[in-house]
């Protein structure tokens, strides 16, 4: 009795904690009281020990109801199991899938962000260095005393506007 308590027990957490399987415990705690019922049918019989009708018919009650009926319970309880695992199988799966998806929309998202970054300082550099170059130039050029070639051409309202603007005033 203490191991089918401890069996019922556990169908109720597993029927507790998912009841989609309720059914099947349902059919398995049926099976079990049969069983049950057949065993305490044997040990009714067993009790009559002179008696040798009461011995035929608890052999015959477990050879044809109480053994079949026991394998039968055995059966669907790993049958049951089979079920449990493949959906702990199957929801490992999906938890995998999830997971290798979520690595690579990040390891997406990184690259993106790298290119964005890298074309970000590509321009910002481009925006820094082209009008520090002609000033460079037009700077060299005043420099060698070439005021033909002494000129900037950059026009913008930045800072380096500016800076081209007081330079080609001073080389005229």
């Amino acid at each position: 009795n203490a191991d089918r308590d401890a069996l019922f027990d556990s169908l109720d957490k597993i029927e507790e904690l998912d009841p989609e399987y309720a059914e099947d415990i349902q059919a398995i705690r049926e099976k079990l009281e049969g069983v049950s019922e057949c065993n305490s049918k044997i040990l009714e019989y067993s009790q009559e020990l002179n008696n040798e009708e009461a011995a035929k018919q608890a052999y015959d009650i477990y050879t044809n109801t109480y053994d079949p009926a026991f394998i039968e319970a055995a059966d669907m309880i790993v049958a049951l199991n089979e079920k449990i695992d493949q959906t702990a199988m199957s929801q490992e799966n999906m938890v995998k899938s999830t997971r290798t998806i979520s690595i690579c929309i990040v390891i997406v998202i990184l690259a993106v962000s790298l290119v964005l970054v890298i074309m970000f300082t590509g321009l910002m550099l481009r925006y820094i260095l082209v009008p520090v170059k002609k000033l460079l130039d037009g700077s060299e050029a005043l420099a060698r005393g070439d005021f033909a070639k002494a000129t900037v051409n950059y026009k913008s309202n930045d800072e380096f506007g500016d800076l081209a603007k007081k330079i080609t005033s001073v080389m005229q």
